[in-house]
C-alpha cells in the first residue's frame, strides 16, 4: 500500500474526491473546499498513490472517472455517509449528557444557580429538653364526646 496517511486525512481526501466526482471539476471542488486547484489536484494524486489505482482521467478539457473511480465513489460515499452518522450520534449523546448532567462515569455536570430548584423550607430543630424538667404536655378535655372546643 501507499504512504501512511492519518485516518482523518483520508476521509478528507475522499470528501475531495467525491466532490471532485459530483461536480465534475477539480477547480469546483477546490473552491467549495476552500483549497487552491493545486492542492485538490496534489491530494487527489495522494488519494490515488494510496489506493494503488487511478481513480479519473484527466485531460484537459475532461475529467471522467476510471472504473477504479466508480467503484471507489460508492465506498468513499457509504464510508462518508457512516463516518456522518457516527459523529452525529456522538454529538446527540454529549448534547444529552450535558442536558441530563450525566457524563458516562457518574459523575455530574456543574448546574448554574439559576437551574437549581427551589430550596425546601428550613424545618427548626427539635428542642432539646432539659434532664431536671417534666415535659410539658398539652391535652383537651373530652367535652360531650368531642376532642374539639
Amino acid at each position: 500500500m501507499g504512504p501512511a496517511v492519518k485516518t482523518l486525512d483520508a476521509f478528507e481526501l475522499m470528501r475531495l474526491f467525491v466532490r471532485i466526482a459530483e461536480t465534475g471539476s477539480l477547480t469546483t471542488a477546490a473552491q467549495s473546499l476552500a483549497i487552491s486547484q493545486p492542492t485538490a489536484s496534489r491530494q487527489l494524486k495522494q488519494l490515488e498513490q494510496l489506493l494503488g489505482a487511478q481513480l479519473m482521467r484527466r485531460s484537459t478539457h475532461e475529467l471522467t472517472l476510471t472504473d477504479s473511480g466508480n467503484h471507489f465513489l460508492e465506498d468513499a460515499r457509504a464510508m462518508l455517509a457512516q463516518w456522518e452518522t457516527s459523529l452525529d450520534t456522538l454529538r446527540n449523546e454529549r448534547r444529552l449528557a450535558y442536558q441530563t448532567g450525566f457524563n458516562g462515569k457518574g459523575f455530574v455536570r456543574e448546574v448554574p444557580v439559576e437551574e437549581l430548584p427551589p430550596p425546601a423550607p428550613v424545618v427548626p430543630a427539635p428542642t432539646r429538653i432539659e434532664p431536671d424538667t417534666e415535659p410539658q404536655i398539652e391535652s383537651k378535655a373530652v367535652v360531650q364526646g368531642s376532642l374539639f372546643d
